[in-house]
């Protein structure tokens, strides 16, 4: 992975939002998400410190759609030591945080996402000959990768066995050959989803393609894996995509086409092609480096991976999150359509959404609820604080290139009794009565 420029911590990260499977038809061949959340949370089953990595969900493009992402807000919890944001060779955004951590503790991320898919082609080849070279970006596609032993004897076998001249039908006759030698691993993906996964390697827990094609079984992203493995040494070049609701397919690499879905858990050949993304929010590609899993962490801790979506509000508390990285939207996109741009920060007793927004260098944060919303253009290095609705939200925003970070991000309820004022009258009252009675003792003997 690339080593990426530091950033302070103990704050929350911006970039994206979107509320879970609600869209906005913007007109023929394009439709808007609202904010979405993709959310990350693993317990801690040991004391340490790791380094924490999480694909953030990046603008996509293929045969069949072209998908923008606004990244507009990440929220780091607040035992964070560090953040760091940086781009791989393929194009996913990573967001590395250094953690110190005691047994018990969090660890956990919420990226809101907004997207839209401006385009959609689902016309496929039915026959495409294998080209005689590869342009210089596809060749990395053909390569091995961690967890993918294209050069392995038993991968080349099966690949020699079921490759033909044309590139579909070596794609349909692998896809398959998966299918028919491959059953779905329910129990696996239900530990994961379920939070009673323990590992110390997220990796650890997937199958490598030789391991599926011994045990027979597979959930979607090892299948992926297997078959992208095979294709690519049956020299068609596979990549794996992961949305931001974990379900994993691969992508297929046609001359005179480009990228195209391809579906690993098909029923029948026919349900191979294509593979709409109209409702897809990207969470990583893999490529053929070692970043086969939306994250990860090293060193090798203990964790339990407790949440990895957004199941319900109630497990949400913004407390609980330290940090805030924004890429804030222009002031002009921001008011043709704001539902897409904002996100939400409190979710009980009552619905509160934010945004950020910029109108040249004057950064603007918005706090909205129902039909009424608050706005503040933000005073940098400086602490900030909004009141809006029975709602006190305080931080401090610093400028680090086109991101802005809210340091000690905080939201109480206005007018809501301080626990830190309690804890005084306690210790005060006592010792005044105290002091008063002494006084006046000396005062009578006096």
């Amino acid at each position: 992975m690339l080593v990426p420029t530091s950033i302070s911590s103990n704050n929350l990260a911006f970039r994206g939002q979107d509320k879970k499977n609600s869209f906005v038809s913007a007109g023929d061949g394009i439709r808007i998400r609202t904010s979405h959340p993709v959310f990350v949370k693993l317990e801690t089953l040991q004391e340490g410190s790791v380094v924490f990595w999480e694909s953030i969900p990046q603008s996509f493009q293929d045969h069949v759609a072209t998908i923008n992402v606004s990244l507009l807000a990440v929220l780091v919890s607040s035992n964070a030591q560090s953040i760091d944001i940086y781009e791989d060779d393929v194009g996913n955004f990573w967001l590395a945080v250094n953690y110190t951590f005691n047994k018990g503790d969090y660890i956990s991320t919420l990226a809101w996402v907004s997207s839209e898919t401006v385009r959609e082609d689902l016309t496929i080849p039915e026959s495409v000959s294998f080209p005689e070279s590869y342009p210089d970006d596809i060749k990395p596609f053909l390569n091995p990768g961690r967890k993918m032993p294209v050069n392995d004897t038993t991968v080349e076998e099966i690949a020699k066995t079921y490759a033909t001249q044309d590139m579909i039908e070596t794609i349909r006759n692998i896809l398959n050959f998966a299918n028919d030698t491959q059953t779905y691993d329910r129990e696996k993906i239900k530990r994961l989803m379920t939070g009673m996964l323990n590992t110390k390697d997220i990796l650890d827990f997937l199958n490598d393609p030789l391991e599926s094609l011994e045990t027979g079984n597979s959930f979607c992203f090892e299948r992926a894996l297997l078959v992208a493995t095979i294709l690519r040494a049956a020299k068609v070049p596979t990549r794996t995509f992961t949305n931001a609701d974990l379900k994993t397919w691969i992508q297929v690499w046609l001359p005179g086409t480009g990228w195209v879905d391809a579906e690993v858990l098909c029923v029948q050949p026919q349900s191979v092609f294509p593979r709409s993304l109209i409702y897809a929010v990207p969470w990583m590609i893999e490529n053929s480096s070692d970043a086969i899993f939306p994250f990860t962490w090293l060193p090798k801790t203990l964790m339990r991976v407790s949440n990895l979506t957004f199941g319900s509000f109630e497990t949400f508390d913004i407390n609980e999150y330290g940090t805030f990285l924004s890429q804030p939207v222009d002031i002009e996109l921001y008011e043709t359509n704001p539902d897409k741009f904002r996100f939400q920060i409190i979710f009980e007793p009552e619905m509160v959404q934010a945004a950020l927004t910029r109108n040249g260098s004057d950064i603007t944060f918005h706090l909205i609820k129902g039909d009424k919303e608050t706005s503040r253009t933000l005073i940098s290095e400086e602490t900030n604080s909004i009141g809006f609705e029975g709602l006190s939200v305080s931080f401090k925003p610093v400028h680090h290139g086109d991101v802005v970070i809210l340091h000690n991000f905080s939201v109480q309820e206005r007018g809501m009794f301080d626990v830190r004022i309690l804890v005084l009258l306690v210790v005060l009252v006592p010792a005044i009565l105290v002091f008063g009675l002494v006084w006046k003792t000396r005062k009578t003997r006096s």
